[in-house]
């Protein structure tokens, strides 16, 4: 009897208790409502925006290639993929790989004129962080490996 009691009792405290449920999506949330993705996504495009824009650059033979656009929605494609090798390369053993899905484009916000889109890009990296750790001059720790050109993407 006594521990029917107990047990009547320990349920009703657990119901009366409130319940906290948090979905995965809002554990990710920062103070500012930003996700750690958000952030994480900016914080590479950051580091790689100088490569990013050299490659385009050089793919394109044109020095007044001045901003980047990133279609976050599109279904088909991420704008920023990481994939770490099983194998380095043995040439300068790069550890990772990272693929950038971007708008090409020159002019818009600081120019008169709407911007001119040369395209939406497939840009990819090899990467090795052990050479930014170690300060090794003669090797680079970013690498161009692949540039795809693709059609600009349609105007709504």
């Amino acid at each position: 009897m006594k521990f029917k009691c107990s047990v009547i009792v320990l349920l009703l405290l657990s119901l009366l208790l409130p319940i906290n449920m948090v979905s995965a999506e809002e554990k990710q949330k920062l103070v500012n409502g930003i996700t750690q993705e958000v952030t994480y996504n900016n914080f590479i495009l950051d580091l790689f925006s100088p490569e990013i824009m050299e490659a385009a650059r050089n793919y394109y033979h044109d020095d007044g290639i001045n901003g980047l656009a990133f279609d976050w929605n599109n279904p088909k494609y991420k704008v920023i993929e990481i994939k770490e090798y099983n194998r380095p390369n043995k040439e300068y053993k790069f550890t990772f790989m990272v693929k950038f899905n971007v708008i090409t484009q020159k002019g818009g916000k600081d120019s008169q004129n709407d911007p001119h889109v040369f395209g939406q890009d497939t840009i990819t990296f090899n990467v090795n962080p052990n050479l930014f750790i170690h300060g090794n001059t003669g090797k680079h720790a970013i690498k161009l490996a692949e540039y795809k050109h693709g059609n600009p993407p349609d105007k709504d």
